[in-house]
């Protein structure tokens, strides 16, 4: 919308400039011949935009995506930030359980799958912890399996 308002500022001040020369010119046939040349500009001011938005104007259509395509993409954008919410909320969930049983560890890794039902499992559930830790691993791995029902890798760094 901004071009077509410069197009019009554009063809006002030439008509306006027009207006101005013609006021100034004398009466006669100078008048007259002025007034052909003037029009002819104000003309040409009118028809120059006009050809340089047909000649940069796309002719080229593509098709758009189905709506079913965009829906899925929707839908599949909606499914991954589930996952990766609950994904989230489950590794912080669990090492605020370690950590109350005492049992410090450096990172939590919870690998999630979708089964053909649209339902969320746990796929794997990776645990970091120190190497000084490497003690607590039995217990890591006791806890993590009472309450997820799995039994985690536990990796010392």
């Amino acid at each position: 919308m901004n071009s077509v308002a410069v197009v019009a500022a554009i063809i006002c001040v030439s008509a306006l400039a027009c207006s101005f020369v013609s006021i100034a010119v004398p009466q006669g046939s100078t008048k007259k011949v002025m007034n052909i040349v003037l029009g002819v500009f104000i003309l040409c001011t009118m028809i120059v935009p006009i050809k340089n938005a047909v000649e940069n104007f796309n002719f080229e259509i593509s098709v758009a995506d189905s709506a079913e395509d965009l829906t899925a993409s929707a839908d599949e954008a909606y499914n991954n930030a589930v996952i990766s919410e609950t994904k989230s909320i489950l590794e912080s969930n669990l090492k605020s359980v370690l950590c109350q049983k005492n049992t410090n560890i450096e990172d939590a890794e919870i690998n999630l799958s979708v089964d053909e039902n649209g339902g969320i499992y746990i796929d794997s559930i990776c645990i970091y912890i120190l190497k000084k830790d490497e003690n607590l691993t039995s217990e890591i791995i006791a806890i993590t399996k009472e309450k997820y029902e799995i039994v985690p890798e536990v990796v010392t760094r």
